[in-house]
């Protein structure tokens, strides 16, 4: 992954991997987060990279959440134990289904929800109590469910600019994640362009994040989305050490 970057010529790049759930809690897709006993692992890791390339690049120490109600006095004390450079926070499951595992995983479960609405419902209640939660600097993937379902024509805007309010109050940052442009039916960056414009207007930061699982995905679709967010009216992107945000140009980037 460090070296992907910085042949791309980075000079700066963060790892954020899941943090492992909760003793007690369980999901129905194994796998998709580290287990408990191999994190320890992961922050070696990224020591480990941080200490060998130090002369060639930055690496930032990330962890994303994943929020489950009922689970934040556990997650705060997970975050407590090490210093992370930036919390990223995120719904993937959305009352025990994960929003955007498969479409045959999904489509068998969307009738617990009366449907594809009725989930993005839900979906919007655990992003509001995610940002109220106050355990993450960074809103990750806001629009994730269109990965599989597409923008509902029944959308409910004015919720989404009340959520966007909330974002902006929480003084939190937007991620623009280039992944759904390759993952997403839509083939998009999450949030949405029409999303992004009500973000700008309202005054929320925003930074790009690849999302990559693989070194080819490290800084994937870039150049793109930092030239669309100019076109939007940013002229900064946020970066964070020790949680503590700072911006640099966009024109970097194009």
């Amino acid at each position: 992954m460090v070296r992907s970057a910085i042949a791309m010529g980075f000079r700066e790049i963060g790892f954020a991997e899941h943090l492992p759930y909760p003793e007690g809690f369980a999901s129905d897709i194994p796998g998709c987060v580290v287990p408990a006993e191999q994190w320890p692992l992961y922050l070696a890791d990224v020591r480990n990279a941080q200490e060998r390339f130090q002369e060639r690049v930055r690496i930032r120490l990330g962890v994303e959440i994943d929020y489950l109600p009922g689970y934040e006095s556990p997650c705060a004390s997970r975050l407590a134990e090490y210093p992370y450079d930036v919390v990223f926070g995120s719904v993937h499951l959305v009352d025990g289904v994960m929003a955007d595992y498969t479409a045959d995983y999904l489509n068998e479960r969307l009738p617990k929800f009366g449907g594809a609405e009725g989930l993005w419902e839900i979906y919007w209640e655990r992003i509001e109590d995610l940002i109220r939660s106050g355990l993450c600097d960074v809103l990750s993937h806001l629009d994730l469910p269109k990965k599989l379902t597409g923008i509902p024509k029944t959308m409910d805007w004015k919720r989404v600019e009340t959520i966007l309010d909330l974002i902006h109050d929480a003084r939190l940052t937007l991620e623009v994640n280039t992944g759904g442009i390759d993952r997403s039916i839509l083939h998009e960056p999450y949030p949405s362009d029409r999303i992004l414009k009500i973000a700008f207007a309202k005054g929320v930061d925003v930074l790009i994040g690849s999302d990559a699982h693989h070194p080819q995905e490290i800084g994937r679709h870039f150049r793109e989305t930092a030239a669309q967010l100019s076109s939007l009216g940013w002229r900064h992107l946020a970066v964070f050490k020790g949680r503590e945000k700072s911006r640099l140009p966009i024109a970097e980037w194009l």
